[in-house]
């Protein structure tokens, strides 16, 4: 119940400021939530200094038993685990959140969004072949159930470190730094076989055509002459 957080808000409750039906509707309710029966004075329309000082006394010691219960165990290693995990799994849903909707605002299009969240993108070849973004995607981590602290030690690990990724400035810095792709494409397609023996005017040509593309779809094109090479050893074309 967080007793600490009730045993704060019923100290800073006014109850002049209150009507004798509110009043007792509140104590009531404090009352159920503790176990405790409901006494008489506590059932008519109205209530008393004295009742009203003798019910906030009750409660209070009712809370203070419960806070010092819950704190022995919520101290256990066990429970204090648990409660980092469950911690950490909201923090990282949390930045999932925030990241999506900033991208969602910046306006980009709804299907680099779902390559980023980790589903099947269609690429637009012959074969109209489909990939799955390499990072980490975009998607809330499900209810997850880990019984050994061990595995869950590393998981909080490896989660904190996951939050770290997902952020918008991370995904970001993703879409508008291409380095990796340029040199790739300056380093191992323009010197493949199929390519070496193109004019410099086609090089040229294609090395033009390949930087008006964002850095997104340099990734999608790599992933598709890649699966290409993939497609003919698998064939037995060059076996």
């Amino acid at each position: 119940m967080n007793a600490k957080r009730q045993l704060s808000g019923l100290k800073r409750v006014n109850f002049n400021n209150k009507s004798a039906k509110q009043t007792i509707k509140y104590l009531k309710n404090k009352y159920e939530m503790l176990g405790y029966d409901i006494p008489t004075h506590l059932q008519g329309k109205s209530i008393s200094k004295s009742q009203l000082n003798s019910a906030i006394n009750k409660i209070t010691r009712g809370l203070l038993s419960v806070v010092k219960k819950e704190q022995v165990y919520n101290s256990k290693p066990s429970v204090k685990l648990d409660k980092q995990f469950q911690q950490t799994i909201k923090k990282y849903n949390r930045e999932v959140d925030r990241t999506l909707e900033a991208l969602k605002t910046m306006g980009l299009p709804k299907k680099q969004i779902d390559y980023l969240m980790g589903k099947d993108v269609m690429f637009p070849t012959v074969r109209k072949k489909s990939f799955i973004f390499d990072g980490v995607p975009l998607q809330k981590l499900d209810d997850i159930y880990i019984s050994d602290s061990k595995t869950k030690k590393e998981m909080i690990k490896k989660f904190k470190e996951d939050t770290k990724e997902i952020t918008f400035q991370n995904v970001y810095n993703k879409l508008t730094d291409s380095a990796d792709s340029d040199t790739w494409f300056v380093n191992t397609f323009l010197t493949c076989p199929a390519v070496r023996g193109m004019t410099s005017a086609q090089k040229n040509a294609m090395r033009k055509e390949f930087n008006t593309l964002s850095p997104l779809q340099k990734e999608f094109f790599i992933k598709g002459e890649l699966s290409e090479i993939v497609d003919k050893y698998d064939e037995g074309s060059v076996l």
